[in-house]
Formats: structure tokens, C-alpha cells, sequence
């Protein structure tokens, strides 16, 4: 096997074991349980860690943990709602597997975005959403190679919390 191809592999089995991850790694914490918030209010935190899979070319996987200030929009119950906005920041961990050895590039970021809770699943208390986020990210190095320090962040996905 070709070393890029080894780089690939590896890049692939890291993003697939964070992806398998418990969905522990991004509950929310009730607004009734948060510091300083009133009960019942439409405001949350929500700590997460993840991992995505370039759609490009780039062979490259991204490992992020964040924290997020969310701001329910539509509920439907006291315990379920159908959108939800959040601010938050993100640290990254970039597995950039289009070299022959994969690189390894943290990165802090600022995002914002939403969440379309599409399928609640009540007997093991989780649910299906559908994600997109827009933000910035700043790389310890330049990323990709002739980029930049500061990159603009976009991801749209389906996750289960």
C-alpha cells in the first residue's frame, strides 16, 4: 500500500472512532440545571466533540470539541424543541491526510448556527438532527499549504445527541 493510501486509512479510522463516540460527548445540559438561568428558559449550553470527513479532494478529517450558547427557537413541549440557534467556540484538530504522512494542525474557532431536529427518539432519549454551521477558525500553521492563518468554517450535517 502506497503511504498516502496508509494516510488515508489512518485519517478514516480516527474520524470513524471519534464519529462512534457515545452521544454522552454532546448532551445538553437543561436550561432548569444551568448556572444562572431562570427555569424553563428557552436558554441552554451545550458542550459537544465531533468529527467530519472533507467532501473534497483533500482526504482530510477534522476533530472538534466546542461549547455552545443555544437559544431555543420553536418548542414544541417543555421538553423538546424543533430549532434551536447557537453561538459558540470551538477548538479543532485537523487530520490533513493529503500528504504521505497525515499532519496534525490545531486550530481555535467562533461559530454560529442551527439545528432541525428531524426525529426524536423518546424510548432511549436522543434525537436526529440535521446541522450547518458558519464561522471562522485560526490554524496554528497555514492551512491548506498556500492558505492562510484564518480560514472561514462551514459544515452542514446529521448528528444524533
Amino acid at each position: 500500500m502506497k503511504p498516502a493510501a496508509k494516510g488515508i486509512v489512518k485519517v478514516f479510522i480516527t474520524v470513524l472512532f471519534f464519529s462512534l463516540s457515545p452521544p454522552i460527548f454532546s448532551q445538553e445540559i437543561p436550561a432548569a440545571e444551568a448556572e444562572n438561568l431562570p427555569s424553563g428558559s428557552i436558554f441552554t449550553h451545550r458542550i459537544g466533540a465531533g468529527s467530519y470527513l472533507a467532501l473534497y479532494s483533500t482526504n482530510t478529517g477534522i476533530i472538534d470539541a466546542g461549547y455552545d450558547m443555544v437559544f431555543r427557537v420553536l418548542r414544541l413541549a417543555p421538553d423538546y424543541n424543533l430549532f434551536d440557534i447557537s453561538i459558540g467556540a470551538d477548538i479543532l484538530f485537523i487530520l490533513d491526510g493529503k500528504n504521505s504522512m497525515p499532519r496534525f494542525i490545531p486550530g481555535i474557532g467562533v461559530n454560529a448556527g442551527g439545528r432541525l431536529y428531524v426525529l426524536p427518539i423518546r424510548k432511549i432519549r436522543s434525537r436526529i438532527f440535521l446541522e450547518g454551521i458558519l464561522g471562522f477558525v485560526v490554524y496554528a500553521r497555514e492551512y491548506p499549504d498556500n492558505g492562510t492563518y484564518i480560514n472561514f468554517a462551514r459544515h452542514l450535517g446529521l448528528g444524533v445527541e
